[in-house]
This record gives structure tokens, sequence and C-alpha cells, in this order.
């Protein structure tokens, strides 16, 4: 079953419109094991040592017992317990700090991830209401909560609440400003929730972005990664499509999109992107770029 774990989770990390990065996290539970993804993995290229083996005995233990109140204090108790609920020789893997939401879960397999159609939803305006519109009880809405232990605590609230409601075990979790958990006994449901979800949601867009390719010159970029590659370091990635030329044509053009939408925004990309105004000359150009990083 672990190596369906690997595959699942590949095929997820490897898909653009889901993961980005090293963003989202799964599991697998098998009878008093439970095999998360260990923190600082890729879920793109996670193979079977990327997973921590958990005692989920232990795990239970910790959704019952009493914590200090002061968070500084509760939050070193929970991690000190949640590294003690390793397997033995899991010692130098670090599991994923939503480790004990993902046991909250009734199925064997939980894929969760941030892809920026359900953000859209998820960190929106009116996100609780839209999504009840689309989903009716189907779905677990959970209002913003800290992640961790709290989060966890919180979401296992509202599954008890969904479940003596519904009578069946939630299988989809909407993390409001974070993402979703898609839950299923096989491959095969936890794609199906995934795509009930997307379908959804695509079926309510007004406007899509153009991804179209556009023309540009091509010495012009090349002379400006040099530039950037000596300020930042590293290997300067170009993107350009219609969508993108749109958006950075101009402050004004630019200021829609200048404002952080998602939390994966913060944590990859920092909280304010930088614009450049264009100018034809190269070395003004440069100069603009370096005027702006001292800004």
């Amino acid at each position: 079953m672990l190596n369906q774990l690997v595959a699942l989770s590949n095929r997820y990390g490897q898909n653009p419109e889901l993961v980005l990065a090293g963003g989202g996290n799964t599991s697998l539970k098998e009878g008093n094991t439970l095999y998360i993804k260990g923190s600082g993995t890729s879920l793109a290229n996670i193979d079977r040592s990327g997973f921590v083996k958990m005692d989920r005995a232990l795990l239970a233990q910790m959704l019952v017992k009493e914590y200090p109140d002061l968070e500084a204090e509760r939050e070193s108790a929970v991690l000190a317990d949640l590294m003690a609920a390793r397997r033995q020789g899991e010692e130098n893997k670090r599991p994923s700090v939503e480790t004990l939401l993902h046991d909250l879960f009734e199925y064997r397999f939980v894929v969760h991830t941030h892809p920026a159609l359900v953000n859209g939803l998820t960190c929106g305006q009116k996100g609780a209401e839209i999504a009840a519109r689309l989903f009716g009880v189907r779905a677990v809405w959970v209002p913003l909560v800290k992640p961790g232990y709290v989060l966890a605590l919180e979401v296992k609230r509202e599954m008890d609440v969904y479940k003596a409601k519904t009578g069946r075990a939630a299988d989809l979790i909407l993390l409001q400003n974070h993402g979703i958990f898609a839950a299923g006994d096989t491959e095969a449901e936890v794609d199906a929730v995934y795509k009930e979800v997307l379908e959804a949601i695509e079926s309510c867009l007004i406007e899509r972005p153009d991804f179209s390719s556009i023309s540009f010159n091509t010495a012009r970029v090349e002379a400006l990664k040099v530039e950037i590659e000596a300020i930042f370091g590293g290997n300067a990635v170009f993107i350009v499509n219609a969508e993108v030329a749109k958006n950075t044509a101009g402050a004004e053009a630019f200021y829609p999109v200048s404002s952080v939408f998602t939390p994966d925004h913060i944590v990859y990309c920092k909280h304010t992107p930088l614009f450049v105004p264009f100018a034809d000359n190269l070395s003004l150009q440069c100069s603009l770029l370096n005027r702006e990083m001292e800004a």
C-alpha cells in the first residue's frame, strides 16, 4: 500500500494545477500505523523513505490530553508528543505539522493540497457562503484557525458534527485561507472528490486567465537574467504569456495582482512582488531594478 501512496503523491505533486513547489501533504493508514509525508519533502518526487511512520494510538492520545494554556508551552509539549509518536527507526524524520489532522479521517488515503482554483474559494471573500451554495452539507468548511494542534481540534469538532448530521464520515474538508483535504479508501475515491470540487468551482468561473504564448525580445531577457542572477544568486526563470503581459503593462495594470492572495504566496514568494517599470535602455533598466530593490 505504501507504493500506492508514493504513486498517488507523485501524481498529484507533478500536477501544477494542484501543487506548486513543496506545498501539500499525503498520508496512508495501515492498521495502527499512519504513514505521513515528512517535512521538507516534495510530493512530486517523494519516495518510500520520505514518509514517516507514526503510532496512531499515541496520536489519538494527543487529542484528549490536557496541554498548557500558554501557546508557547502548549506547542512545545505538542511537538514533543508528536515526535514521541514516531515509530522506532523514524527518529531522524520530522512528520508534517498536519499529522493529527490526517489521522482524524476514517479513510485510508488523505491528500491535502493548495490548488489555485480551490484557494480562490477558500481565500476569497464570502468563501464559506459560496462553498455552502456549491456543496451544501457535502463539504465541511472550517473557519480560519492557527495550523497544527489547535486546527486539529477544531477539525475534529467539525467532523463530529458532520457525522452526527449526515451519518457518514467526512471525506472533504475546506480550510479557510488554506486549502483542501480529500480522503478515500482508494486512489479512485480521492480522485473523485477532487474532480467533484474542481468541476464545481470551474462551473462558476466568469473569467479565465489567458496563458497563450506571445513573442518577446529574447536577447533582452537573457541580458536581464544575468543582472538578476548577479543580485539574487541562483538561476532566474523567465515566464511570459498574454496574462502576464497584460498585468505588467504598467503600475496601474499591475496593482490588482500586487497583493498577497494566498498563504503560499507569502511562503514561496514573500509578501510583496517587486515591480520594475520598463525602460528601453538596458543600463537604465538595471538601474531601475537596483533602485526598486533598495526601496
